[in-house]
This record gives structure tokens, C-alpha cells and sequence, in this order.
């Protein structure tokens, strides 16, 4: 899908989406076309509808770094230090 290009592209992904049901590769390709086309706000829009389980590391993890791709830098930095905070033995959140 990654060759479609606007609603297709998003219609693609919602179909895809429901299909497996609600997989984090989906959003996170979604999220990232938006932050690659430089649709900032569109970006974070997505990232604030889903709702990310607080006991998921890894995906509370993508969602800091995709918050701070799409240059909300406040909250993806309040974001990586709850993370450092609440799971101080990853490495891969400290770093």
C-alpha cells in the first residue's frame, strides 16, 4: 500500500486495520506516512486517537518516538522519561 497516496492510502490502512485486528504496524505506518508528508498535526491527531495500554513499554516506546517525529517534542520528552521512570531496566528506553 505504501504506493497509494492520500484517501486510497488511508482507506487501505483502515481496511487493513480491521482486518488485523488493530495491529501497531498499521498505525505506525499510518502515523509515519503523515510525519514523511510533513502533516504534522495530522500526525499527532493519530496518535492521540489510539489508546495505548500503559503496561505495553514497547508501545508507549514508538509512541514517544513517533511524538517526537512529528515534532511534539514536550510531550514525546514527557513521554521518554515516564518511561525511563517506570521501566528504569530496559536499555532500550534509556537510550
Amino acid at each position: 500500500i505504501s504506493h497509494l497516496e492520500g484517501d486510497a492510502f488511508e482507506d487501505a490502512c483502515a481496511a487493513l486495520e480491521a482486518a488485523s485486528g488493530g495491529r501497531s504496524e498499521v498505525w505506525k505506518a499510518r502515523v509515519q506516512r503523515h510525519i514523511r508528508d510533513r502533516a504534522y498535526d495530522e500526525a499527532v491527531a493519530l496518535i492521540d486517537a489510539r489508546p495505548v495500554p500503559e503496561a505495553d513499554p514497547d508501545l508507549l516506546l514508538a509512541t514517544a518516538e513517533l511524538l517526537h517525529d512529528a515534532r511534539a517534542y514536550e510531550r514525546a520528552g514527557d513521554l521518554f522519561t515516564s518511561l525511563v521512570d517506570r521501566f528504569p531496566e530496559r536499555r532500550d528506553v534509556r537510550t
